[in-house]
């Protein structure tokens, strides 16, 4: 759990600095400037490389959950035959 929230906060603070990037890069000192677009697109990329890690991780979690379950399950409905 610890883990997803660490994740969460980095993905926000790459959101934030991603838009700081654009902001600055359109707006201010740096409006004459060309706009490098590889940052922009590594950030998008992280962001949804870092969301399908979560989603894969708890879908890991729930799936290992189940199967422990499932096997109690068993071990409950063998020992209430053997009554």
């Amino acid at each position: 759990m610890k883990k997803v929230i660490n994740l969460w906060i980095v993905a926000i603070a790459v959101l934030i600095g991603m838009i700081i990037y654009i902001v600055t890069s359109v707006t201010g000192y740096l409006t004459d400037a060309v706009m490098n677009p590889m940052p922009v697109i590594c950030t998008v990329v992280a962001i949804i490389a870092a969301v399908n890690f979560v989603m894969y991780c708890c879908l890991r979690v729930a799936s290992q959950e189940d199967q422990m379950l499932e096997k109690l399950s068993r071990r409950k409905e063998s020992e209430s035959d053997g009554d």
